[in-house]
Order: structure tokens, then C-alpha cells, then sequence
């Protein structure tokens, strides 16, 4: 699903007609979780999951171009663990569309 497919299910779950206003409300609810995992390091929504950001340490990496080896910097990256009821909810979901 691409984002305006997103917002459109979004709008007409909302029963509105402006895109333009559902588009702005879920970038406020992105940039708000956003804001939530920079400053806490750490979201937990209920029956849904947890967003955590993590430390990646730096790694080998082999370079075939020159042949040779190589370390990667360390980066942060946000991983998102699924609840017990979100992965309930994607599994009754499944078993009803076939």
C-alpha cells in the first residue's frame, strides 16, 4: 500500500472528504512518534508494539570493486517489534480473506 492509498482509507474511515487534511493529520501522527522515540529512545503502543531505536556497531564489509575490506560506521536505526494483539489481529485478518 503506497501512502495516498493510505490516506484515502484513512480519509473515509474519517468520512472526509479533504485529502489535503487527512494527509495532514497523519504526518502528525508520524512526526509525533517520531518525536516520542527521539527523546525517550523507546515507544510502546498498546496491543500494537514497541518502536525502539537502536545502536548498530560497525562491521566488515568487503568492498569487490578494489578487493579490499573495509569497516562500516555505526548507525542508529528504529526497529519495530509487533505485539501479541497486532499479530492476532494481522492473523484473524488473514484467515478471513481466504
Amino acid at each position: 500500500m503506497k501512502e495516498i492509498e493510505f490516506i484515502r482509507l484513512y480519509s473515509k474511515k474519517n468520512k472526509s472528504k479533504n485529502l489535503k487534511v487527512a494527509k495532514k493529520k497523519v504526518r502528525l501522527i508520524w512526526e509525533s512518534i517520531y518525536e516520542a522515540i527521539d527523546t525517550e529512545g523507546s515507544l510502546t503502543l498498546l496491543n500494537m508494539g514497541m518502536f525502539e531505536k537502536k545502536e548498530l556497531r560497525p562491521r566488515k564489509i568487503y568492498i569487490p570493486v578494489n578487493g579490499k575490506m573495509s569497516v562500516s560506521k555505526p548507525k542508529t536505526v528504529v526497529k519495530f517489534r509487533a505485539g501479541k494483539g497486532w499479530v492476532k489481529m494481522v492473523n484473524e485478518s488473514g484467515e478471513n480473506n481466504e
